[in-house]
Protein backbone atom coordinates (compact mmCIF):
# COMPACT_ATOMS: atom_id res chain seq x y z
CA UNK A 1 0.00 0.00 0.00
CA UNK A 2 1.15 3.55 -0.71
CA UNK A 3 0.68 6.33 1.84
CA UNK A 4 -2.64 7.47 0.32
CA UNK A 5 -4.08 3.96 0.50
CA UNK A 6 -2.75 3.51 4.04
CA UNK A 7 -4.54 6.68 5.16
CA UNK A 8 -7.84 5.66 3.56
CA UNK A 9 -7.60 2.21 5.10
CA UNK A 10 -6.73 3.42 8.61
CA UNK A 11 -9.35 6.19 8.57
CA UNK A 12 -11.96 3.60 7.56
CA UNK A 13 -10.98 1.41 10.52
CA UNK A 14 -11.07 4.46 12.76
CA UNK A 15 -14.58 5.35 11.59
CA UNK A 16 -15.79 1.81 12.33
CA UNK A 17 -14.27 1.92 15.83
CA UNK A 18 -15.86 5.30 16.57
CA UNK A 19 -19.29 4.10 15.44
CA UNK A 20 -18.95 0.98 17.58
CA UNK A 21 -17.92 2.84 20.74
CA UNK A 22 -20.08 5.95 20.50
CA UNK A 23 -23.08 4.54 22.33
CA UNK A 24 -20.96 2.86 24.97
CA UNK A 25 -18.85 5.77 26.22
CA UNK A 26 -21.03 8.76 25.28
CA UNK A 27 -20.37 11.80 23.13
CA UNK A 28 -18.44 13.92 25.64
CA UNK A 29 -16.14 11.14 26.83
CA UNK A 30 -12.47 11.94 27.32
CA UNK A 31 -11.34 8.96 25.21
CA UNK A 32 -12.36 10.83 22.05
CA UNK A 33 -9.21 12.94 22.51
CA UNK A 34 -7.20 9.84 21.67
CA UNK A 35 -9.29 9.23 18.56
CA UNK A 36 -8.60 12.79 17.37
CA UNK A 37 -4.90 12.09 17.81
CA UNK A 38 -5.33 8.93 15.74
CA UNK A 39 -7.06 11.01 13.07
CA UNK A 40 -4.08 13.39 13.00
CA UNK A 41 -1.81 10.36 12.73
CA UNK A 42 -3.71 8.58 9.97
CA UNK A 43 -4.76 11.46 7.69
CA UNK A 44 -1.52 13.08 6.37
CA UNK A 45 -1.09 10.46 3.65
CA UNK A 46 -4.13 11.97 1.92
CA UNK A 47 -2.20 15.15 1.09
CA UNK A 48 1.47 14.43 1.78
CA UNK A 49 3.90 11.91 0.36
CA UNK A 50 4.53 10.39 3.78
CA UNK A 51 5.96 7.26 2.23
CA UNK A 52 8.77 9.18 0.59
CA UNK A 53 9.61 10.89 3.87
CA UNK A 54 9.71 7.91 6.19
CA UNK A 55 9.69 4.71 4.25
CA UNK A 56 11.13 2.84 1.29
CA UNK A 57 8.75 0.33 -0.28
CA UNK A 58 5.11 -0.58 0.19
CA UNK A 59 3.39 -0.72 3.58
CA UNK A 60 2.06 -4.15 4.57
CA UNK A 61 -1.67 -4.46 5.24
CA UNK A 62 -1.07 -7.00 8.03
CA UNK A 63 1.31 -4.71 9.93
CA UNK A 64 -0.99 -1.70 9.66
CA UNK A 65 -4.02 -3.72 10.74
CA UNK A 66 -2.11 -5.17 13.68
CA UNK A 67 -1.03 -1.69 14.76
CA UNK A 68 -4.61 -0.42 14.69
CA UNK A 69 -6.02 -3.42 16.59
CA UNK A 70 -3.39 -3.14 19.31
CA UNK A 71 -3.84 0.64 19.63
CA UNK A 72 -7.58 0.16 20.16
CA UNK A 73 -6.91 -2.72 22.56
CA UNK A 74 -4.76 -0.45 24.75
CA UNK A 75 -7.83 1.80 25.17
CA UNK A 76 -9.73 -0.76 27.25
CA UNK A 77 -8.79 0.81 30.63
CA UNK A 78 -9.74 4.25 29.29
CA UNK A 79 -13.06 2.98 27.93
CA UNK A 80 -13.72 1.28 31.27
CA UNK A 81 -13.16 4.59 33.10
CA UNK A 82 -15.31 6.63 30.69
CA UNK A 83 -18.13 4.07 30.74
CA UNK A 84 -18.29 4.37 34.52
CA UNK A 85 -17.78 8.12 34.55
CA UNK A 86 -20.60 9.03 32.15
CA UNK A 87 -23.13 8.10 34.89
CA UNK A 88 -21.48 10.25 37.57
CA UNK A 89 -23.74 13.16 38.60
CA UNK A 90 -21.49 14.94 41.10
CA UNK A 91 -17.98 15.02 42.56
CA UNK A 92 -17.31 16.70 45.88
CA UNK A 93 -14.28 16.92 48.13
CA UNK A 94 -14.71 15.91 51.76
CA UNK A 95 -13.66 18.31 54.53
CA UNK A 96 -10.88 15.92 55.45
CA UNK A 97 -9.93 15.78 51.80
CA UNK A 98 -9.66 19.58 51.67
CA UNK A 99 -7.12 19.50 54.51
CA UNK A 100 -5.10 16.73 52.88
CA UNK A 101 -5.16 18.35 49.45
CA UNK A 102 -4.11 21.72 50.86
CA UNK A 103 -0.93 20.08 52.15
CA UNK A 104 -0.40 18.18 48.88
CA UNK A 105 -0.91 21.36 46.84
CA UNK A 106 1.70 23.23 48.87
CA UNK A 107 4.25 20.43 48.52
CA UNK A 108 3.67 20.26 44.76
CA UNK A 109 3.92 24.03 44.29
CA UNK A 110 7.13 24.35 46.34
CA UNK A 111 8.72 21.36 44.56
CA UNK A 112 7.84 22.76 41.13
CA UNK A 113 9.18 26.20 42.02
CA UNK A 114 12.46 24.56 42.99
CA UNK A 115 12.54 22.74 39.63
CA UNK A 116 11.86 25.99 37.79
CA UNK A 117 14.68 27.89 39.46
CA UNK A 118 17.12 24.99 39.33
CA UNK A 119 16.58 24.09 35.66
CA UNK A 120 16.16 27.56 34.16
CA UNK A 121 19.91 28.41 33.86
CA UNK A 122 20.52 25.13 32.03
CA UNK A 123 17.56 25.82 29.75
CA UNK A 124 19.12 29.16 28.79
CA UNK A 125 22.44 27.40 28.17
CA UNK A 126 20.76 24.92 25.80
CA UNK A 127 19.10 27.75 23.91
CA UNK A 128 22.43 29.53 23.51
CA UNK A 129 24.03 26.31 22.22
CA UNK A 130 21.22 25.66 19.75
CA UNK A 131 19.01 22.64 19.23
CA UNK A 132 21.40 20.74 16.95
CA UNK A 133 24.31 20.82 19.41
CA UNK A 134 22.08 20.09 22.40
CA UNK A 135 20.44 17.12 20.70
CA UNK A 136 23.89 15.88 19.74
CA UNK A 137 24.81 15.80 23.43
CA UNK A 138 21.57 14.00 24.31
CA UNK A 139 22.09 11.40 21.57
CA UNK A 140 25.58 10.72 22.94
CA UNK A 141 24.15 10.20 26.45
CA UNK A 142 25.47 13.52 27.73
CA UNK A 143 23.66 16.55 29.16
CA UNK A 144 24.12 20.23 29.90
CA UNK A 145 22.92 19.48 33.44
CA UNK A 146 25.19 17.95 36.08
CA UNK A 147 24.55 14.50 37.49
CA UNK A 148 23.38 15.26 41.03
CA UNK A 149 20.58 14.58 43.48
CA UNK A 150 19.16 18.03 42.68
CA UNK A 151 18.96 17.25 38.97
CA UNK A 152 17.31 13.92 39.72
CA UNK A 153 14.77 15.60 41.99
CA UNK A 154 14.00 18.42 39.55
CA UNK A 155 13.54 16.04 36.61
CA UNK A 156 11.54 13.60 38.74
CA UNK A 157 9.15 16.35 39.89
CA UNK A 158 8.59 17.46 36.30
CA UNK A 159 8.06 13.94 34.96
CA UNK A 160 4.68 13.61 36.70
CA UNK A 161 3.25 16.92 35.43
CA UNK A 162 -0.06 15.31 34.36
CA UNK A 163 -0.85 14.82 38.05
CA UNK A 164 -0.50 18.57 38.56
CA UNK A 165 -3.03 19.21 35.78
CA UNK A 166 -5.41 16.87 37.61
CA UNK A 167 -4.80 18.76 40.87
CA UNK A 168 -5.38 22.05 39.04
CA UNK A 169 -8.87 20.93 38.01
CA UNK A 170 -9.50 19.44 41.42
CA UNK A 171 -8.81 22.83 43.01
CA UNK A 172 -11.91 24.27 41.30
CA UNK A 173 -14.22 21.85 43.11
CA UNK A 174 -13.98 23.54 46.52
CA UNK A 175 -13.88 27.27 47.39
CA UNK A 176 -11.08 26.80 49.92
CA UNK A 177 -8.85 25.26 47.27
CA UNK A 178 -9.33 27.78 44.45
CA UNK A 179 -6.55 29.99 45.77
CA UNK A 180 -4.07 27.33 44.68
CA UNK A 181 -5.35 27.07 41.09
CA UNK A 182 -3.01 29.57 39.41
CA UNK A 183 0.01 28.10 41.19
CA UNK A 184 -1.00 24.58 40.20
CA UNK A 185 -1.45 25.76 36.61
CA UNK A 186 2.10 27.14 36.65
CA UNK A 187 3.28 23.87 38.21
CA UNK A 188 1.79 22.02 35.25
CA UNK A 189 4.25 23.87 32.98
CA UNK A 190 7.29 22.60 34.85
CA UNK A 191 7.88 19.72 32.43
CA UNK A 192 8.16 22.19 29.55
CA UNK A 193 10.97 24.02 31.36
CA UNK A 194 12.72 20.80 32.42
CA UNK A 195 12.60 19.49 28.85
CA UNK A 196 14.38 22.60 27.52
CA UNK A 197 17.92 21.48 28.45
CA UNK A 198 17.24 18.37 26.32
CA UNK A 199 15.49 20.33 23.53
CA UNK A 200 12.71 17.74 23.83
CA UNK A 201 9.30 18.64 22.38
CA UNK A 202 6.94 16.01 23.75
CA UNK A 203 5.75 18.24 26.60
CA UNK A 204 4.50 20.84 24.13
CA UNK A 205 2.22 18.20 22.63
CA UNK A 206 1.21 16.04 25.59
CA UNK A 207 0.50 18.75 28.19
CA UNK A 208 -2.27 20.40 26.12
CA UNK A 209 -3.66 16.90 25.46
CA UNK A 210 -3.84 16.17 29.19
CA UNK A 211 -5.41 19.55 29.80
CA UNK A 212 -8.18 18.76 27.30
CA UNK A 213 -8.72 15.31 28.81
CA UNK A 214 -9.23 16.66 32.32
CA UNK A 215 -11.30 19.56 31.03
CA UNK A 216 -13.71 17.05 29.47
CA UNK A 217 -13.79 15.09 32.72
CA UNK A 218 -14.37 18.00 35.10
CA UNK A 219 -16.14 20.73 33.12
CA UNK A 220 -19.67 19.68 34.13
CA UNK A 221 -18.72 19.94 37.81
CA UNK A 222 -17.20 23.44 37.56
CA UNK A 223 -19.46 26.52 37.50
CA UNK A 224 -19.80 28.45 34.25
CA UNK A 225 -17.73 31.44 35.41
CA UNK A 226 -14.82 29.24 36.40
CA UNK A 227 -15.08 27.26 33.15
CA UNK A 228 -14.40 30.47 31.24
CA UNK A 229 -11.32 31.09 33.35
CA UNK A 230 -10.11 27.53 32.74
CA UNK A 231 -10.57 28.04 28.99
CA UNK A 232 -8.41 31.16 29.16
CA UNK A 233 -5.73 29.12 30.91
CA UNK A 234 -5.91 26.57 28.09
CA UNK A 235 -5.55 29.29 25.43
CA UNK A 236 -2.44 30.51 27.24
CA UNK A 237 -1.05 26.99 27.53
CA UNK A 238 -1.73 26.28 23.84
CA UNK A 239 -0.11 29.54 22.74
CA UNK A 240 3.04 28.98 24.78
CA UNK A 241 3.30 25.31 23.82
CA UNK A 242 2.62 25.98 20.13
CA UNK A 243 5.10 28.87 19.97
CA UNK A 244 7.87 26.91 21.64
CA UNK A 245 7.16 23.85 19.47
CA UNK A 246 7.54 26.03 16.38
CA UNK A 247 10.75 27.62 17.69
CA UNK A 248 12.24 24.23 18.56
CA UNK A 249 11.23 22.73 15.22
CA UNK A 250 12.70 25.64 13.26
CA UNK A 251 15.92 25.34 15.26
CA UNK A 252 16.14 21.58 14.73
CA UNK A 253 14.95 21.29 11.12
CA UNK A 254 15.72 24.59 9.41
CA UNK A 255 18.76 24.36 7.17
CA UNK A 256 19.68 27.51 5.31
CA UNK A 257 21.74 25.56 2.80
CA UNK A 258 18.66 23.59 1.73
CA UNK A 259 16.19 26.47 1.50
CA UNK A 260 14.05 24.74 -1.10
CA UNK A 261 13.22 21.97 1.37
CA UNK A 262 12.50 24.21 4.36
CA UNK A 263 8.64 24.05 4.24
CA UNK A 264 8.67 20.27 3.95
CA UNK A 265 11.32 19.92 6.65
CA UNK A 266 9.20 21.99 9.03
CA UNK A 267 6.11 19.91 8.26
CA UNK A 268 8.17 16.80 8.94
CA UNK A 269 9.43 18.29 12.20
CA UNK A 270 6.03 19.42 13.51
CA UNK A 271 3.23 17.33 12.00
CA UNK A 272 5.66 14.51 11.39
CA UNK A 273 5.94 14.23 15.16
CA UNK A 274 2.67 12.30 15.08
CA UNK A 275 2.14 10.98 11.54
CA UNK A 276 5.24 8.84 11.11
CA UNK A 277 4.18 6.12 13.55
CA UNK A 278 2.30 3.67 11.27
CA UNK A 279 5.15 3.69 8.75
CA UNK A 280 7.84 3.29 11.39
CA UNK A 281 5.88 0.44 12.99
CA UNK A 282 5.59 -1.31 9.62
CA UNK A 283 9.27 -0.82 8.94
CA UNK A 284 10.22 -2.11 12.39
CA UNK A 285 8.27 -5.33 11.87
CA UNK A 286 9.80 -5.80 8.43
CA UNK A 287 13.42 -4.89 9.02
CA UNK A 288 14.34 -5.24 12.70
CA UNK A 289 17.49 -7.34 12.64
CA UNK A 290 18.90 -7.18 16.16
CA UNK A 291 16.72 -7.30 19.25
CA UNK A 292 17.03 -4.72 22.02
CA UNK A 293 16.11 -7.15 24.78
CA UNK A 294 15.00 -5.78 28.14
CA UNK A 295 18.08 -3.64 28.72
CA UNK A 296 16.92 -0.55 26.82
CA UNK A 297 13.39 0.02 28.17
CA UNK A 298 12.94 -2.47 31.02
CA UNK A 299 16.32 -2.82 32.76
CA UNK A 300 14.63 -3.35 36.13
CA UNK A 301 12.80 -6.36 34.78
CA UNK A 302 16.05 -7.63 33.29
CA UNK A 303 17.68 -7.40 36.74
CA UNK A 304 14.79 -9.23 38.37
CA UNK A 305 15.13 -12.01 35.79
CA UNK A 306 18.87 -12.21 36.39
CA UNK A 307 19.78 -10.92 32.93
CA UNK A 308 22.83 -8.70 32.39
CA UNK A 309 22.24 -5.05 31.46
CA UNK A 310 23.94 -4.44 28.12
CA UNK A 311 24.42 -1.33 26.02
CA UNK A 312 21.98 -1.36 23.09
CA UNK A 313 23.32 0.02 19.85
CA UNK A 314 20.53 1.34 17.61
CA UNK A 315 21.92 1.57 14.09
CA UNK A 316 18.81 1.46 11.89
CA UNK A 317 17.08 4.80 11.29
CA UNK A 318 13.65 3.51 12.39
CA UNK A 319 15.06 2.42 15.76
CA UNK A 320 15.25 6.07 16.87
CA UNK A 321 11.99 7.18 15.20
CA UNK A 322 8.47 7.23 16.63
CA UNK A 323 6.59 3.99 15.96
CA UNK A 324 4.40 4.09 19.11
CA UNK A 325 5.36 2.13 22.21
CA UNK A 326 4.25 -0.97 20.32
CA UNK A 327 7.23 -0.86 17.97
CA UNK A 328 9.51 -0.70 21.01
CA UNK A 329 7.77 -3.70 22.54
CA UNK A 330 8.38 -5.57 19.28
CA UNK A 331 12.03 -4.50 19.26
CA UNK A 332 12.56 -6.35 22.55
CA UNK A 333 12.38 -9.70 20.82
CA UNK A 334 9.66 -9.94 18.19
CA UNK A 335 5.97 -10.79 18.31
CA UNK A 336 5.88 -12.50 21.70
CA UNK A 337 7.10 -9.46 23.71
CA UNK A 338 4.87 -7.23 21.56
CA UNK A 339 1.77 -9.18 22.63
CA UNK A 340 3.00 -9.94 26.16
CA UNK A 341 3.87 -6.35 27.13
CA UNK A 342 0.77 -4.92 25.45
CA UNK A 343 -1.48 -7.39 27.27
CA UNK A 344 0.29 -6.85 30.61
CA UNK A 345 -0.05 -3.06 30.29
CA UNK A 346 -3.77 -3.27 29.52
CA UNK A 347 -4.49 -5.96 32.14
CA UNK A 348 -2.72 -4.15 35.01
CA UNK A 349 -4.51 -0.84 34.54
CA UNK A 350 -7.87 -2.27 33.53
CA UNK A 351 -7.86 -4.41 36.67
CA UNK A 352 -6.76 -1.47 38.83
CA UNK A 353 -9.51 0.78 37.50
CA UNK A 354 -12.14 -1.93 37.98
CA UNK A 355 -11.00 -2.61 41.54
CA UNK A 356 -11.10 1.04 42.63
CA UNK A 357 -14.55 1.48 41.11
CA UNK A 358 -15.71 -1.62 43.02
CA UNK A 359 -14.14 -0.34 46.26
CA UNK A 360 -15.57 3.18 45.80
CA UNK A 361 -12.06 4.55 46.27
CA UNK A 362 -12.39 7.40 43.79
CA UNK A 363 -9.26 9.42 44.51
CA UNK A 364 -7.13 6.31 44.02
CA UNK A 365 -9.15 5.60 40.88
CA UNK A 366 -8.10 8.93 39.42
CA UNK A 367 -4.47 8.37 40.39
CA UNK A 368 -4.17 5.01 38.67
CA UNK A 369 -6.10 6.33 35.67
CA UNK A 370 -3.60 9.18 35.31
CA UNK A 371 -0.68 6.77 35.59
CA UNK A 372 -2.23 4.73 32.79
CA UNK A 373 -2.80 7.88 30.70
CA UNK A 374 0.82 8.95 31.04
CA UNK A 375 1.93 5.72 29.36
CA UNK A 376 -0.97 5.60 26.90
CA UNK A 377 -0.75 9.18 25.60
CA UNK A 378 3.04 9.33 25.38
CA UNK A 379 2.98 5.76 24.04
CA UNK A 380 1.22 7.00 20.95
CA UNK A 381 4.62 8.46 20.06
CA UNK A 382 7.13 6.15 21.75
CA UNK A 383 7.73 4.41 25.09
CA UNK A 384 8.94 7.51 26.93
CA UNK A 385 9.15 5.94 30.39
CA UNK A 386 11.85 3.39 29.75
CA UNK A 387 14.99 3.15 31.85
CA UNK A 388 15.74 2.06 35.40
CA UNK A 389 14.57 5.27 37.12
CA UNK A 390 11.28 5.38 35.23
CA UNK A 391 10.74 1.66 35.81
CA UNK A 392 10.88 2.29 39.55
CA UNK A 393 8.77 5.44 39.25
CA UNK A 394 5.90 3.66 37.55
CA UNK A 395 5.97 0.76 39.95
CA UNK A 396 5.58 3.31 42.76
CA UNK A 397 2.88 5.29 40.91
CA UNK A 398 0.94 2.10 40.17
CA UNK A 399 1.13 0.66 43.69
CA UNK A 400 0.73 3.90 45.65
CA UNK A 401 -3.06 4.27 45.09
CA UNK A 402 -3.62 0.87 46.72
CA UNK A 403 -2.28 2.25 50.01
CA UNK A 404 -4.62 5.26 50.10
CA UNK A 405 -7.68 4.53 52.22
CA UNK A 406 -8.67 8.07 53.22
CA UNK A 407 -11.96 9.28 51.77
CA UNK A 408 -11.05 12.37 49.77
CA UNK A 409 -13.64 12.40 47.00
CA UNK A 410 -17.36 11.67 47.12
CA UNK A 411 -18.88 10.58 43.84
CA UNK A 412 -22.60 10.25 43.27
CA UNK A 413 -24.46 8.77 40.33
Amino acid sequence: MNSFTVSIYLLSLLFIAVRFLRNRVGRGASVWVYFWLLFLMFSPGLILDVQRLFFWGNVGAFNITLLFILLIFTLLPWICFDTWYKNVSSITITEGGVSILSIVFRIVIISCLFSYFYIFPYALKSFSMGAAETRGLVNSDESVMPASIFTTFAVGVASISPFYIFLFFLSWLHPRLKKYSIWLFLSSFVYVVVSMPFMARDGFVTLPVFFIIFYLIFKRFINAKDVKRVKRYFVLLSFVAGSLLLVYSVSRFFDGEESGTVPMRLIDGIWGYIYQQPYVFDRTLNFQESWHGLSLRFPLLAKLLGQPIIHVERVQDFETMFGTMLSEFYSIGGYWPLFLFTFAFVFIYYLGIRLFIHWNNYFSLFLIFITYLMIEVSGLFYFRYGGLTFNWLFIILTLFPFFLNRRILIVRK
